[in-house]
């Protein structure tokens, strides 16, 4: 499923971003598919489920940016209830938990300032098919205990794609003709 979600998120790298609002019943209808979905895989392994979440928003209909922040806020309340319910099994040092607290803040911050200040649609729709890849690639890998190879062959599949994919769609400039 990963690897069909990277592929097509890759497809779509250079596509327009939508310019209308998604219909409210399909957003209601599909977003509580997705995100119950979401939830339920995400949470089997303990992990936020964006990986899902995204290109599905995406391919609702969904602005990139919207997607991403979307997405951020739900990773948000799943990992919660995940971390929640690991933490009933498992005992962590108040040092590391501490630490990691910290530097996951700092990183969402600087993370959501760049997505809302600097990042195009298509690099924001090329990393989320690279990362669909290489977590695809690493639970295909799994199945031969082969996890970093797979997740590096799904990763180097998605730069090489994006690399073709640039190289055989570019158009040369226009010759300067003086007269």
């Amino acid at each position: 499923m990963l690897l069909v979600a990277g592929a097509r998120t890759l497809w779509v790298v250079q596509q327009s971003e939508p310019n209308g609002d998604v219909p409210w019943a399909r957003r209601v209808f599909l977003g509580s598919l997705v995100a119950g979905g979401a939830g339920f895989i995400g949470g089997l392994p303990g992990i936020a489920g964006g990986f899902i979440i995204s290109p599905m928003l995406i391919w609702m209909g969904y602005r990139s940016k919207t997607s991403a922040a979307t997405t951020a806020a739900v990773a948000t309340v799943s990992s919660l209830a995940g971390f929640a319910g690991h933490m009933a099994h498992i005992a962590i040092p108040g040092t590391i938990l501490l630490v990691t607290l910290v530097a996951a803040s700092a990183g969402s911050v600087a993370g959501s300032w760049f997505m809302a200040h600097r990042a195009k649609p298509s690099w924001i729709k090329a990393l989320y098919g690279i990362i669909l890849l290489t977590v695809g690639g690493e639970m295909l890998g799994g199945l031969w205990h082969l996890n970093t190879l797979g997740a590096v062959v799904g990763g180097f599949v998605g730069i090489g794609y994006l690399g073709w994919h640039s190289l055989a769609h570019h158009e040369p400039p226009m010759p300067h003709v003086s007269a």
